[in-house]
């Protein structure tokens, strides 16, 4: 295992080598989920390109790429528009979040090496830090981080790579910053490698569904407070 020093976050790695392509989707992305892109907006591509600050070309594609995805669809007058997102879509993804990520709890808990423990703890101890430093971008990466340290340990790319897909549904992000959810969160993520250790791997999962039960009530809190204007988006789309 590399040093806490040297090792990088998978997602600030890829970040560094994302073509134009993937930047034009991840800041599509956080438009819509962030409620900037809303879904009674209509844009061209030609419209797009300009507020990326890209050319027309990465921009199609990442509107393909995002339409199979489900986040925008294209209009009769073909103009692109952002599906609506509903509390019982942010419901159903948690639903299914917890069958598949207590499943791949469980199958990795009799895997997990002492060097995967290492990690685990190092990261959550990160994840401390940055929170107290209300550095939300990079706990959000370092959760992720923390959440596939065990994932990979069930040997099953399948079950990861759906459940990678479900994550990009919601901007997990954006739950760091409410205080009534992030504290909770770590605290749960504590418990949780405790069973890791224990090799227990019913409780490991069940706490697992636990945690993500917590985090969907966290989600549709968000949404709705973002509906109400408690949560205000931020003005124009970044690259």
């Amino acid at each position: 295992m590399q040093s806490n020093g040297t090792k990088r976050s998978i997602f600030q790695a890829r970040e560094i080598h994302l073509t134009k392509t993937e930047r034009a989707i991840q800041a599509i992305r956080d438009a819509v989920l962030r409620g900037t892109f809303q879904a009674d907006e209509q844009f061209s591509i030609v419209e797009l390109a300009e507020r990326l600050g890209m050319s027309q070309t990465p921009v199609r594609e990442a509107v393909r790429a995002l339409q199979a995805e489900g986040l925008l669809q294209q209009t009769p007058h073909h103009t692109i528009s952002a599906i609506p997102f509903t509390e019982q879509d942010i419901m159903d993804v948690f639903d299914l979040r917890v069958v598949l990520e207590g499943e791949a709890t469980r199958l990795a808990t009799p895997s997990l090496t002492a060097d995967d423990f290492d990690e685990i703890a190092a990261i959550l101890t990160q994840m401390r830090a940055t929170l107290r430093a209300a550095d939300y971008s990079s706990i959000h990466r370092l959760n992720a981080d923390w959440h596939l340290a065990i994932y990979r340990a069930s040997n099953n790319p399948i079950l990861i790579e759906t459940i990678m897909k479900l994550w990009r549904k919601f901007l997990w992000e954006s739950l760091w910053s409410m205080p009534s959810h992030s504290q909770i969160s770590l605290d749960q993520h504590e418990e949780i490698l405790l069973a890791l250790r224990a090799r227990d791997a019913d409780r490991a999962a069940r706490l697992m569904g636990m945690h993500l039960l917590h985090g969907q009530l966290s989600a549709v809190i968000f949404a709705r407070d973002q509906r109400d204007g408690r949560h205000r988006p931020p003005p124009t789309f970044h690259t």
